[in-house]
């Protein structure tokens, strides 16, 4: 650069790999879509701290979690006490527990299981509807997937409407701008470690680990959108976006273990036929990525462009 120019996130640099030092930051000569800028690197001290800050923040959740548990036992026991009270003293509870007996027996099977159609958060999908695959979500996106049961992450998965991002089509980005180190190797708490993955379920805490490492690509893009003015949209693993594939295709079979979703004909709710990122590392200068012209997982660099769509798990 010339002398006295300043270095900023983004300014135009001359030869790939550089770096220079501005103050305590390190910034890095990077080929972004066909250009070298300067971007901002972190070193590998620099992103084990951001990951031990996510690993304690990880700690206290447990422990409010557990706290929450407690609270919700001495509830359940309360509401056990406050039966028995009812039953005892309330010399028409037989007739009552007969009628309401009677009632179930009549009523259809979808009245029947109505309750077990609420989501994780206490909410039904909209006043009256069940959650079900390809109906609205709470956060104004489409249900894609349902677990048939509730998981430890939730029951159902939902993907951002068309337009989410205030364009017609999904945005493209580069998946994190560190690009040259293997996130999930440098995580050493085992139930963390655990969580993260490309299995359904792993999209949450693939992203949480990109948010700590990353400070723009993919994970920040789809983070900071607040549909339904919720804040828990993430990037999806790579088999929670190879059921958005399906979806977006109108096919709901099932494939084999090397993801691909269909050859598709047509894409619905806004998809293009191209590739989507997946919060799935690969190694530590790629991540994993979906075709959605064909369907097939394949993987990319980290500092190369792909369309993002956010989901969320309620």
């Amino acid at each position: 650069m010339p002398a006295g120019a300043a270095i900023t996130e983004s300014s135009v640099c001359k030869k790939v790999d550089v770096t220079t030092k501005v103050g305590a930051a390190t910034f890095k000569c990077t080929k972004v879509a066909k250009k070298l800028v300067w971007l901002r690197f972190f070193t590998q001290d620099e992103a084990k701290q951001a990951i031990s800050e996510l690993q304690f923040a990880n700690g206290k959740i447990s422990d409010l979690q557990a706290k929450l548990d407690a609270a919700q036992a001495i509830l359940d026991e309360n509401e056990n006490v406050k039966r028995a009270l009812a039953q005892r003293y309330n010399p028409f509870s037989e007739l009552l527990a007969k009628a309401y007996q009677d009632f179930l027996a009549t009523t259809s099977a979808e009245t029947a299981n109505y309750a077990s159609n609420v989501s994780s958060s206490g909410k039904l999908c909209a006043p009256g509807v069940l959650c079900l695959v390809g109906s609205a979500g709470p956060g104004g996106g489409i249900i894609f997937y349902d677990a048939g049961a509730q998981q430890s992450w939730g029951r159902y998965l939902e993907f951002a409407p068309e337009g989410w991002s205030g364009d017609s089509g999904d945005p493209s980005e580069y998946w994190c701008d560190v690009t040259s180190m293997d996130f999930s190797a440098a995580v050493t708490d085992a139930k963390l470690k655990l969580s993260i993955g490309n299995e359904i379920g792993k999209g949450q805490a693939n992203t949480d680990l990109m948010l700590a490492v990353c400070k723009s690509g993919a994970a920040n893009v789809v983070h900071a959108y607040k549909g339904g003015g919720l804040e828990d949209w993430f990037l999806p693993s790579t088999d929670e976006l190879n059921e958005l594939c399906k979806l977006a295709g109108s096919t709901n079979e099932g494939f084999e273990a090397s993801g691909d979703c269909a050859n598709l004909a047509t894409l619905e709710a806004g998809f293009s036929d191209a590739g989507y990122w997946s919060s799935t590392e690969s190694s530590d200068v790629m991540a994993s990525y979906q075709d959605f012209s064909v369907g097939s997982i394949l993987n990319f660099y980290k500092e190369d462009f792909q369309l993002v769509r956010p989901i969320r798990a309620f």
